[in-house]
């Protein structure tokens, strides 16, 4: 039987680069989506247009499919504190409405590959230089507004110290994008056996590269600094630019999916996609203003957004010994790469005084001016 791959969401950032891997390995793609197909892709692969919340173009898309990459969702953590319905009815309906269809209906469908996310980690683990392992942690808003980032141990308040973090490190979801991810995955593994098919999934963490969105200001951070500096724009930058995050090649991210997809004996596992290497978004921009020779200085904003993680990095040891996957892509050539191509296409990112005014508006930024309410309440 020729393997035949549904994507659902493959017009996106990532779709489309995972769409090109499976291509390129003689896959056969079909591909579910609202939007209209990429001039790039629409002679290559079968296309079904639609919402993935919709039973026709759901059951017409995974006629015949011999495996699913369930890609659909939507994205970032300021919008999901703003249209929380939207997020639970795209991430969290969406999954079950795909595991349902699976279940009620004769298919072909041997595994389904989901799309997860490192926020489920929420702060991700820490040590303490002293007591040892901290567990779990959340960052107290009282030394939030007094410029405090680092957590601190909860037995004796020194800073703790971050360490890659493993798939078995309990989830701790701190914002409804967070929660949305980790109830797919849940929905997933809950059905599988129902729906006949293999669970997989791949925890992706700061995936960047050519032709990224500029309108989610948490995935893409790298496009929009990159677009910022092009255009002479200075790029703002939360609580100090000293939080780390993992970030990963979208091409190397594609070929896990594909490593998801052709990996025998994996069905209920789930997978760290990340480099396994930690980046402050300071030294990020002192790399990007080298390539792009911008002149703009980043704004460091000193102000806190509700639901960021101050240091979350993968552990990869499972994803090498699971998969056979590792990332390929070194950073200073995946920045590099990623910058050639916004020369050709410089694109005016988010308007960031109006962003700021709307996570104002929502309450999601945590400035000075609330520190002594948050005094008041911890007294």
């Amino acid at each position: 039987m020729q393997p035949h791959v549904l994507i659902t969401g493959g017009s996106g950032f990532i779709g489309r680069n995972v769409t090109r891997c499976l291509l390129q390995h003689g896959i056969r793609v079909r591909i579910l989506d609202t939007t209209e197909p990429p001039s790039d892709l629409a002679s290559e692969v079968e296309w079904v247009q639609g919402c993935i919340l919709l039973q026709k173009p759901l059951q017409a898309a995974l006629d015949g499919c011999t495996d699913v990459i369930h890609l659909a969702a939507e994205l970032g953590i300021g919008r999901s504190q703003a249209e929380p319905l939207r997020f639970f009815e795209v991430n969290v309906q969406g999954t079950v409405h795909l595991l349902d269809t699976l279940q009620k209906t004769h298919h072909r469908v041997r595994r389904v590959v989901l799309a997860g996310s490192m926020t489920v980690y929420g702060e991700g683990r820490y040590v303490c230089p002293g007591c040892g392992e901290a567990g779990p942690v959340q960052r107290r808003p009282d030394r939030l507004v007094q410029k405090q980032w680092e957590p601190c141990c909860t037995r004796c308040e020194r800073d703790l110290v971050s360490r890659p973090t493993p798939e078995t490190f309990p989830a701790q979801a701190a914002n409804i994008y967070a929660h949305t991810k980790l109830s797919q995955e849940g929905i997933l593994h809950l059905l599988a056996e129902q729906a006949g098919i293999e669970p997989v999934v791949l925890r992706l963490f700061n995936v960047y590269g050519p032709g990224q969105s500029l309108e989610n200001a948490y995935t893409g951070v790298i496009a929009i600094f990159t677009s910022c500096l092009l255009m002479e724009i200075a790029p703002l930058v939360f609580e100090d630019g000293n939080q780390r995050r993992d970030f990963v090649f979208v091409e190397d991210v594609s070929e896990a999916f594909y490593r998801a997809w052709a990996t025998p004996g994996i069905g209920g596992r789930t997978f760290n996609i990340g480099s396994g290497e930690g980046h402050s978004l300071n030294e990020i921009l002192g790399l990007l203003r080298g390539l792009t020779a911008g002149r703009a200085s980043p704004r460091i904003l000193y102000q806190y957004r509700k639901g960021d993680a101050r240091h979350v990095v993968a552990c990869t040891e499972n994803s090498l010994s699971g998969l056979g996957w590792s990332p390929r892509t070194p950073l200073g050539e995946g920045l590099g790469r990623t910058v050639r191509s916004a020369r050709e296409d410089i694109r005016t990112p988010l308007n960031l005084e109006k962003m700021m005014g709307e996570l104002r508006r929502r309450g999601i930024l945590l400035e000075q001016g609330a520190s002594a309410a948050v005094s008041r309440s911890n007294a």
